[in-house]
């Protein structure tokens, strides 16, 4: 039994056991799960929004009536922690808990909106919000009562080989694929309903993804189990999954105004941003007109030859930083577009190009760009040829905040964003001093061999390369 104002959940041995989370009062849940006697992994988490700071386990099971953990019955894992003091960051947390791994966890991503009764096509929408959660789940992140949707992709560890079932419970819509093959579909507007298959499967990692949409419903649910070799029914553990990277599609950024002339999108703070399987201008947050998308892609050329590229209305096209096709001048923003298709030729080598395209979507304008080369009609880029990238520069994060070393920026909100060319702090424009930065890039190294890193800072500092520390800076109050 777990009682919470505002969110909670429990987990036992890696598994969700009760799941109390979004901003409520007091109230309570229950969950069952079979223990054998001797020590179990218990974890607790909860947030504070703005309730009655109420937080309290109890049991109930063999011999015992319901009553509270008691302390001879509980004990810590590893050492003692040392108290470090919480980093004090303004605005609002998000409403539901974060991963508390981030090795592992399910990327996910939140749409609004309403799809007559059947699950949408995630792939020419733009999400409103994007991230890893623990495990799939019917909870929204951002507070709507109904209306909107999950799509969840992740990779699952399937520790042995022999038959393992899968059980998926939703009210509405919902969809599980496994390696790309639709495994069960349980679409509609319906009452909670199960569904579930057996299959043998390899020991190994394997693509699943799951699409979930709530309608009206009063109760919304989404749960996925599995059972299978020694593994009784339960919901998926955090343990087992990891967040499925997108090999291929397109980075893009979209941006929101009425512009009076061709913007300049390098220099704008997109209000989303993600990764979408084609070039696509979906309607953002509602809206018909009256935004912009930039993309960032690597297309991959099949052959050496002559290339023509077809855009239609309002649309500029780089490749490999040479600005190849534009209709600037043809169009005048605010004036309807009569649709007619530009076509451009350029020789291209065989194999990767970065290409860059931006877009403004007004007055009925139409996105869409095609290609024609040595063995391919003329047709739209097909996904499996473009392949997320980025321009030079370096991903800085900056946020607001007090810490005593450096903070776990994964589990943290940037409070600012933007594309830099270096490594320098005098971003922050606030007037501030307690702030911490993140700067993420990959770095093309000339040559095999030794490399030596220099790193300079007043203040706590380190580098990562692959994953691994490499230099610590943790001198405080001095440059070195």
């Amino acid at each position: 039994s777990l009682t919470s104002s505002d969110g909670s959940r429990l987990f036992v041995n890696g598994a969700l056991v009760v799941d109390n989370d979004g901003r409520h009062e007091s109230m309570e849940v229950l969950g069952q799960v079979s223990l054998s006697a001797g020590r179990h992994q218990l974890q607790v988490q909860y947030f504070v929004y703005q309730g009655s700071n109420t937080l309290r386990v109890e049991w109930a099971g063999p011999g015992i009536g319901k009553a509270p953990l008691l302390p001879a019955q509980l004990f810590h894992s590893g050492p003692v922690p040392q108290w470090v003091q919480p980093p004090n960051i303004a605005g609002d947390y998000v409403q539901t808990l974060p991963s508390a791994d981030t090795d592992h966890g399910i990327a996910y991503e939140f749409f609004q909106g309403e799809w007559g009764g059947t699950l949408p096509d995630f792939d020419v929408m733009v999400p409103v919000e994007q991230g890893v959660m623990s495990y799939v789940t019917h909870r929204p992140r951002t507070g709507p009562a109904a209306n909107y949707a999950y799509r969840f992709e992740f990779d699952l560890l399937v520790p042995d080989n022999g038959p393992w079932a899968f059980y998926l419970t939703s009210t509405d819509g919902s969809r599980l694929w496994f390696d790309t093959e639709l495994l069960l579909d349980n679409d509609g507007t319906h009452d909670l309903r199960e569904m579930s298959i057996e299959m043998e499967l390899a020991k190994g990692r394997h693509r699943l993804e799951v699409g979930w949409f709530c309608a009206q419903t009063e109760r919304p649910h989404l749960s996925l189990e599995w059972s299978g070799p020694g593994v009784e029914r339960a919901a998926v553990p955090a343990s087992f999954v990891y967040p499925a990277a997108k090999s291929t599609g397109i980075n893009y950024d979209v941006f929101h105004a009425l512009f009076s002339s061709y913007p300049d999108l390098t220099i704008l703070k997109p209000e989303a941003s993600g990764v979408m399987p084609m070039f696509r201008a979906p309607a953002f947050r509602g809206r018909d007109d009256d935004y912009a998308y930039r993309y960032l892609c690597e297309v991959d050329v099949p052959a050496a030859g002559d290339w023509t590229f077809y855009v239609w209305n309002l649309t500029r096209v780089w490749i490999d930083g040479d600005l190849v096709l534009s209709t600037e001048g043809r169009y005048q923003p605010g004036v309807p577009p009569k649709p007619k298709e530009f076509p451009q030729t350029l020789y291209l080598s065989k194999g990767r190009h970065f290409m860059e395209v931006h877009y403004v979507q007004t007055m009925g304008a139409t996105c869409s760009i095609q290609w024609e080369g040595p063995g391919w009609e003329k047709s739209e880029i097909p996904r499996s040829r473009l392949f997320p990238s980025g321009p030079s520069g370096i991903r800085m994060e900056l946020t607001r905040g007090s810490w005593r070393s450096i903070p776990p920026f994964a589990q943290l909100t940037p409070n600012e964003q933007r594309v830099v060319h270096g490594f320098q702090c005098d971003f922050d424009r606030s007037g501030k001093r307690k702030y911490a930065y993140t700067f993420m890039c990959e770095l093309l190294v000339p040559a095999t061999g030794e490399w030596l890193f220099h790193l300079t800072s007043g203040t706590f500092s380190q580098v990562t390369i692959d994953g691994n520390v490499v230099v610590v800076n943790d001198k405080d109050g001095e440059n070195k």
